[in-house]
């Protein structure tokens, strides 16, 4: 089962898991990242690192460069340089490397990227967000594990929150909900955490941004993670949905807030399913 949740440790994750990772200090992620590849190593996966600028390389790599287990490469040669990720372009080249990686006999693929410099811009950062959505589909079907990290001090807290909450893991005070992949046939996606007037203006612009893909006339959404959401929130994915010309179709708990709203106001474009514990 993939890791989701608030984490303050990256160790211990396997593939499948992909976790945002805010940090303050170059030296900080450069130090988590060694960890992070060092469990892949160890795991007898290929390991990737992404060095941003000032973020050095993680100590204790040399020998797996040697070897042919790691690469240490830049974000201008794994991403390009300063452009707005292509998603379909970039999963494309993260497929390959998976499949270069078993075919040389590791057990699958582990990658470190500081990507802040990917999403300066309102520009960069609204193709990251279509790029994180769809990538983060790829890494829950694929034996490929990824840690993406993001300079709180170059962002800010509201360029933060869009680009990190669309990880199923990530650090404290990043975002209050996230939106990632879920599991099942019904391919759709997962919110959690907490969504109030706050960060509503986020989950908008992650929608439209992200843009989820509706299958089989709904878009499936399961909230049964997710610990709080007000009316206006609600809201906006049913109009989401409308706007596809689909239902949005909301799994949640039995008495969650989700299901009073939607007992209580009743809105088009918008079906609760209550599933069990």
């Amino acid at each position: 089962m993939r890791l989701s949740g608030v984490v303050d440790t990256v160790g211990g994750l396997g593939l499948h898991d992909h976790v945002g990772w805010a940090f303050t200090l170059a030296d900080d992620f450069r130090a988590i990242a060694g960890q992070f590849l060092a469990d892949g190593l160890s795991r007898r996966e290929r390991v990737i690192y992404v060095a941003g600028a000032g973020t050095g390389v993680p100590a204790g790599l040399n020998s797996a460069v040697a070897s042919g287990q790691a690469e240490v490469t830049s974000v201008a040669a794994m991403y390009g340089a300063g452009e707005p990720v292509e998603a379909e372009r970039q999963i494309g080249t993260f497929a390959d490397a998976v499949e270069r990686a078993l075919a040389d006999g590791w057990a699958g693929l582990r990658v470190a990227a500081d990507a802040t410099s990917l999403v300066r811009t309102e520009r960069q950062r609204a193709a990251w967000m279509r790029y994180e959505h769809l990538v983060d589909a790829f890494i829950a079907g694929t034996p490929i594990a990824g840690l993406c990290g993001f300079d709180r001090r170059v962002l800010g807290e509201a360029a933060l929150a869009e680009v990190s909450c669309l990880h199923p893991a990530l650090t404290p005070d990043s975002s209050e909900f996230r939106l990632y992949s879920a599991p099942g046939p019904a391919a759709g996606f997962a919110l959690a955490g907490e969504i109030d007037p706050g960060n509503r203006p986020t989950l908008a612009t992650v929608l439209r941004e992200a843009h989820p893909a509706p299958r089989d006339g709904r878009i499936t959404v399961d909230a049964t993670a997710l610990t709080f959401i007000d009316h206006r929130s609600l809201a906006l994915l049913a109009e989401y949905a409308t706007a596809r010309g689909v239902t949005a179709v909301v799994q949640a708990r039995p008495g969650s807030v989700t299901t009073m709203i939607a007992d209580l106001v009743p809105m088009g474009g918008l079906e609760v399913q209550v599933v069990s514990p």
